[in-house]
This record gives structure tokens, C-alpha cells and sequence, in this order.
């Protein structure tokens, strides 16, 4: 039994001693693990030594330069990515006053009243003076026309009140892309500064070439010497142009309205000529040139004299006409004849065609001092009589010019 309980014993103890070396191997590994824990926790509540480390001194900067830092609101126009301007701002610094009429209207009132002097205004000089140019030059050639100079300028006029705006908004574009390819380094508000000067108004300019032009116009069409003036300085004769002492060629025009006259019984020409009061030339005839050349003393409803000075410091250069419904004469060829035989140039009378087909019988006398077209021309049994006169003082070239266009613009009513 005491064998049974030794060997109970024995057992036992192996048993704790299998046990207890079990249990000492179990504890090396907890030992272990716990290790690792501890590791791993004291890495976790390792004091970071290098947040208590001072940062390195920064330099002072001074408060414009971190002014400067900020982002410029001012960015380039030209950069995809700062982009703070549109094309539409630009357009309104360049048109400036009265953006959104010339912007979004169709037509444009002040173009309409103004034409010209408002392109001008605007600061669009080509185009008023090339208008200007166009203007004058068709009044000058169809001034001949009644109405046809008032009607150009009103055509002219309704261009411009639904045109002006679509034209300048067009230029307006073209410029501010030139400015804009010219400035890419340029920030935005020198973008706009420079677009408010390229565009805009100019109102002093636009007086100055107004003026300009207006003065020029004048010298065109306007007389610096009246005609009659000049005929007070050479006496009373209204074909004389002649200085003292050379008076061979003495037209005297005597206002008998009389068709059946003693004095012209062989119904030849003597220097002399009658013309009828009874009739008013404004209803039986139209003719052009009469805004350009100035009436004289001798100017009335029956009969029509004009002149022109081409030369204002030469009160000779005229160049002069005359017409009137000659008495005592019933066919044209007659009187351009008896004309010619009086000055010896025997079958020198023409024929000449105006534009319109009216057919003038004529005769050309030239003088030492001016040369003298007669023009002849049947129309109700009436004969009409045009005499044209150039000074051998005038601009030649302007006066046969004028002549030329008087005749072509005849038209009976």
C-alpha cells in the first residue's frame, strides 16, 4: 500500500513536473509576447524628441512684398488660366459714351443728322473724309439735276443712320485685337487704358477738320468777289470784260420787249441784242450751275447772268453766261449766222448736241482778252440765246468745264 501511495506519488510529481515544465515553457512564450507588446506600446508612447527641435529663423519680409504675393486682380488677358476680363469690357472702354446704343442699336440718329462730322467725331477721319470726297464729287456732276444733290445727300444719310453702328462695332473689334496681339506682357488695367484712348470721341479734332472742310467746300463753289463789282470796275457793259483802250469787243444788250423793233428792220445782228421782259425763264427752262456761278446786277426773272471768278486775287479770271429769249428772231441758224458775218467768220457756225439731244446752232469768237461762245437753240418758236464768255485771265480748264456742264444740263419744261 505504502508502495501504491510512493508510486501515486511519484506519478503525480511527474505529472506536476510534466506540468510545470509546461507551464515554465508557456510563461517563456508569454514572456516573449509581452515583450513584443511592450515593444510595440513603448514605440507607440516614444516622446517625439524632434517636435521640440526650434524651426530655423525665417528672414523678415517686408509687408509690400507680401503684398505683392497676393494674387493681382489685374491678371494677363492672354493667359487661358487667368482669364479676368472679357472681350465686352474692352468694347465698352473703347466705345466709351453711349455704349449700349452703338452696342445693341441698329441705327444710330446721330450718324443720320451729322453724317461726316459724326465719323469724324468717332475718330473714324478716313471714312468721313473718303464720304466727304464721294459727297461732293456726285453733287458736282449731277448738280445739273433738279433735286438729285438734296437726294444724294438723303440717300447718303439713311445709309448711315442703319449702317454706322454695324460698321464701328466692326472697326471697334479689329483694333482691340491689334491691341491686344501688340500688349500680351500688358496687365488688364493697361489693356483698358489703352483701348479708352485708341477708341472714344474727339470732339476738338472733329471742329478743326470740320472747318477744314467747310472752307474748302466754300472755295469751290463760292465767289470771293461778286460779279458785280467787277462790272462797276469796267463800266456798264455786260459783256465787257476788256481792259480801257482795247474795247473792240462790246456787246450792248438793249430790254425792249418789243418783236416787230424799227432799229432791227433786216433782222441783222449790229452788237446789239433784245430780249424779251414778257416771260419768266424759271417756267420754261431748267439748267444747272446756277449754286456755283454768282448772279450779277443784270440777273432777273427774263433774263439769266452768272459769273464765276476762278482766281479770288484776279478779279479778271471770270468766266461769265448769259441767257435770255431773243426778240426780233424766229429761227437759231439765222442768228448764229448774222453773229458770225458781224465777226467775219464766214461758215465757222456748228451744230452741238447736249446730252439731253438738244441740238444748240453755235458759234465761237475769240478776242484778245476773252474768247465767246454763242449757243443757239429753237423751242416754241421762241429763240434762245446762252452766250458764254471766258477772261483770258480765268483757269481755262475750269471754265470750259462749266461750260460744258451748263450746256448738258439744259432742259425745256
Amino acid at each position: 500500500m505504502n508502495n501504491q501511495n510512493l508510486n501515486n506519488n511519484e506519478s503525480n510529481n511527474s505529472i506536476n513536473n510534466s506540468n510545470n515544465g509546461n507551464n515554465t515553457f508557456n510563461n517563456f512564450n508569454n514572456i516573449e509576447v509581452l515583450g513584443e507588446d511592450l515593444t510595440s506600446q513603448n514605440q507607440n508612447n516614444q516622446i517625439d524628441y524632434n517636435s521640440f527641435i526650434k524651426p530655423p529663423e525665417q528672414k523678415k519680409q517686408d509687408p509690400n512684398e507680401l503684398l505683392n504675393a497676393v494674387p493681382n486682380p489685374d491678371m494677363m488677358i492672354s493667359s487661358p488660366t487667368t482669364n479676368m476680363i472679357s472681350s465686352d469690357d474692352l468694347m465698352e472702354d473703347f466705345v466709351g459714351k453711349n455704349y449700349e446704343k452703338i452696342s445693341k442699336r441698329k441705327y444710330n440718329f446721330a450718324a443720320f443728322f451729322f453724317n461726316i462730322f459724326y465719323l469724324m467725331y468717332r475718330k473714324m477721319y478716313l471714312e468721313g473724309i473718303v464720304l466727304f470726297i464721294l459727297m461732293i464729287g456726285l453733287q458736282l456732276l449731277l448738280i445739273a439735276i433738279p433735286f438729285v444733290p438734296a437726294l444724294i445727300d438723303l440717300i447718303i444719310n439713311l445709309l448711315l443712320l442703319f449702317m454706322v453702328n454695324k460698321i464701328y462695332v466692326k472697326k471697334a473689334k479689329k483694333k482691340i485685337e491689334k491691341i491686344i496681339n501688340k500688349n500680351k506682357n500688358k496687365s488688364i488695367s493697361d489693356l483698358r487704358n489703352i483701348c479708352k484712348k485708341a477708341g472714344g470721341t474727339n470732339l476738338i479734332l472733329t471742329i478743326i477738320l470740320s472747318i477744314v472742310l467747310i472752307l474748302l467746300t466754300s472755295v469751290m463753289l463760292v465767289f470771293v468777289l461778286p460779279a458785280k463789282i467787277i462790272k462797276l470796275m469796267f463800266g456798264n457793259l455786260n459783256f465787257d470784260f476788256s481792259i480801257s483802250g482795247n474795247s473792240s469787243i462790246n456787246e450792248n444788250i438793249d430790254y425792249e420787249d418789243n418783236d416787230n423793233s424799227d432799229n432791227n428792220e433786216d433782222n441783222k445782228y449790229h452788237g446789239e441784242l433784245n430780249y424779251k421782259e414778257s416771260i419768266v425763264l424759271n417756267d420754261k427752262i431748267n439748267m444747272g450751275y446756277l449754286l456755283i456761278f454768282k448772279p450779277d446786277g443784270l440777273n432777273s426773272d427774263y433774263l439769266y447772268s452768272y459769273s464765276y471768278q476762278t482766281d479770288a486775287s484776279n478779279p479778271n479770271s471770270n468766266c461769265s453766261f448769259t441767257l435770255g429769249v431773243v426778240n426780233n428772231y424766229d429761227k437759231s441758224k439765222e442768228l448764229i449766222d448774222e453773229i458770225a458775218q458781224y465777226n467775219e467768220l464766214e461758215n465757222s457756225a456748228i451744230t452741238y448736241v447736249t446730252n439731253k439731244n438738244l441740238i444748240f446752232d453755235s458759234v465761237t469768237v475769240s478776242h484778245d482778252l476773252k474768247e465767246v461762245y454763242y449757243n443757239s437753240i429753237n423751242n416754241k418758236d421762241e429763240v434762245y440765246l446762252l452766250t458764254y464768255e471766258i477772261s483770258s485771265s480765268a483757269d481755262q480748264s475750269i471754265c470750259n468745264a462749266f461750260y460744258k456742264g451748263i450746256m448738258d444740263s439744259i432742259e425745256f419744261k
